[in-house]
């Protein structure tokens, strides 16, 4: 089959880039990773229309700008828009053993219909963080004119010839255009595929850059816009100290060997080994909290654990109904959560540093 490569080159030339190039580098901003898009429905429509000969269909380029008129053939004509992008405060998993480093992002997938409202999806690492469904009068205003400058006000904006290309860039190994839809929002095209890769949204002036996992626009009525998984944010209700107990004792309430790390560590002492009462949408659960150094006096570390996956517990960390494999950590700030002996753990300590530490150190205690 005809590459789809070679189609877009015998429709609309590359475009080889004039004016100030320096200056619009200087102003691009740098990205994340990237990762290379398939071709969806601007590839159909570009194969499709060099089969039957209507090339003459396809918009002529409008000064100069051959750019638009590719990324305009890889928009779909959906009215529909479907995204999944990378988003919000990334998280890093350790591994605990080599300390190598890994950035995980979460992931959100949206359906947004102008006329039947919008339905949104976070992932992390694959697990729901929240699943919601709103009309269109519930959508707000700065969601609905992002989601729809990226649906069909862009494809508008790139008939129109309202879109202005600012420049050619290379976000983390990825060659591409970017595209000025509006003030103070940009879309960055694979310079292979012409397909969305990057957003760039100015918000209070600095700009905010999110990586575009896939694109499409698909027809009106055809998007499903009824959530199925938990209905909002997660309660961000967290695990409450209650009495001080024996730690002798801890073991038999979370029904296996409790972990610590000993005595003492960096210079704190085992000070008190209090219940906890975690949060769970299935119910409260039982957990455990040793405290190393006064929580009343200054710094300390505390290991918090319990044998669920309860929220409450996981929501330290800022995720839902998540714990990282054995033999990593998941860190957030001085935060770490991980799995040992069969607990979801969480540590808070002084630092990032200590607190992976910290989870090198745990062991089951046994007594």
């Amino acid at each position: 089959m005809t590459d789809v490569a070679e189609l877009l080159d015998a429709i609309a030339p590359a475009h080889e880039g004039t004016g100030d190039w320096s200056r619009v580098l200087r102003d691009a901003d740098a990205g994340r990773r990237p990762r290379r898009l398939p071709v969806r429905l601007g590839a159909v429509f570009a194969v499709a229309a060099a089969t039957a000969g209507i090339v003459a269909l396809w918009p002529a380029g409008r000064g100069g700008e051959p750019v638009l008129d590719r990324a305009l053939a890889a928009a779909g004509q959906g009215e529909v828009l479907h995204l999944v992008y990378e988003s919000g405060l990334p998280r890093t998993l350790v591994d605990l053993e080599t300390g190598e480093r890994t950035e995980i992002l979460a992931q959100h997938e949206v359906w947004f219909d102008p006329r039947n409202g919008l339905r949104e999806t976070e992932r992390f690492e694959g697990v729901v963080q929240f699943d919601v469904s709103l009309g269109p009068e519930e959508v707000s205003e700065h969601a609905g004119s992002l989601y729809m400058s990226l649906g069909a006000g862009y494809r508008e904006a790139l008939e129109s010839g309202r879109a202005d290309v600012l420049g050619e860039d290379v976000v983390e190994a990825t060659p591409v255009y970017w595209i000025r839809i509006e003030a103070g929002h940009d879309v960055a095209v694979s310079r292979e595929t012409y397909e969305p890769v990057f957003v760039r949204v100015s918000q209070a002036g600095a700009p905010a850059l999110d990586r575009i996992l896939s694109y499409e626009t698909v027809e009106a009525g055809s998007a499903p816009l009824d959530a199925e998984g938990p209905g909002g944010p997660p309660n961000e209700r967290v695990a409450v100290a209650g009495d001080e107990i024996e730690l002798d004792g801890a073991s038999a309430l979370l029904g296996r060997e409790a972990v610590w790390a000993g005595a003492s560590l960096h210079g704190f002492s085992l000070d008190a080994v209090r219940e906890l009462l975690v949060p769970s949408a299935g119910g409260d659960v039982r957990g455990v909290s040793l405290a190393y150094g006064s929580t009343q006096t200054g710094p300390h570390v505390e290991i918090s654990q319990a044998a669920s996956l309860a929220d409450g517990l996981t929501m330290l960390a800022g995720v839902r109904g998540y714990a990282p494999p054995e033999g990593t950590a998941l860190l957030a700030g001085p935060t770490a959560m991980l799995r040992s002996n069969g607990l979801v753990v969480v540590i808070h300590a002084p630092d990032e540093a200590m607190a992976v530490d910290v989870a090198r150190l745990l062991e089951p205690y046994s007594g």
